[in-house]
């Protein structure tokens, strides 16, 4: 018997498989509103921190939003002394990264499609997790002809489930 059977990427072992995610669209974010502090309103009417998969973004995130709701402009050198003084500096990759991410936007107007995608995916990632849930928890759940509910209960809790998570207990991101 192979002991490796179904652990390797691309197996069949879910606990390998990485969440859906991008991180290009969460860094677009990120950057558009460093380079344009008045795209903040648009991206917090459809993010929460919680959405962002990488950690370090969703650390970013909440700097930004701190930053916006005590009135002072998001930048760089605004923002990287946040990140200093909640000692998360080195969590998020400094200033370089700062900077490397304001380098990778393609176009700062299309911060809602990119906030929207980042949304999308987070929510995939939740419906995965509760889904998970569902199958752990009542594994015997779903047993047409034999007393079970019926696939369609299986999604409305699946999905009611996905909507009233709002953060990872964990980071997945590497």
């Amino acid at each position: 018997m192979d002991e490796n059977r179904g652990t390797t990427p691309g197996g069949n072992d879910a606990s390998l498989r990485v969440p859906p995610h991008d991180l290009h669209a969460e860094q677009a974010v990120l950057a558009s509103v460093l380079l344009n502090n008045d795209l903040i309103n648009g991206v917090m009417e459809v993010l929460r921190p919680g959405d962002f998969y990488q950690g370090a973004h969703r650390i970013l995130y909440e700097a930004m939003v701190d930053l916006y709701d005590r009135g002072r402009p998001i930048d760089q050198l605004t923002l990287s002394a946040v990140l200093k003084d909640r000692n998360a500096e080195q969590q998020v990759g400094g200033l370089a990264y700062l900077s490397e991410i304001v380098t990778s936007v393609p176009i700062s107007a299309n911060v809602v499609h990119y906030a929207r995608s980042v949304l999308e995916l987070s929510r995939l990632r939740k419906m995965m997790l509760v889904a998970g849930d569902v199958v752990t928890v009542e594994p015997g759940l779903y047993r047409p002809g034999f007393g079970g509910c019926r696939l369609e209960d299986i999604v409305l809790v699946t999905e009611s489930g996905a909507e009233n998570l709002t953060d990872y207990p964990y980071d997945l991101a590497p």
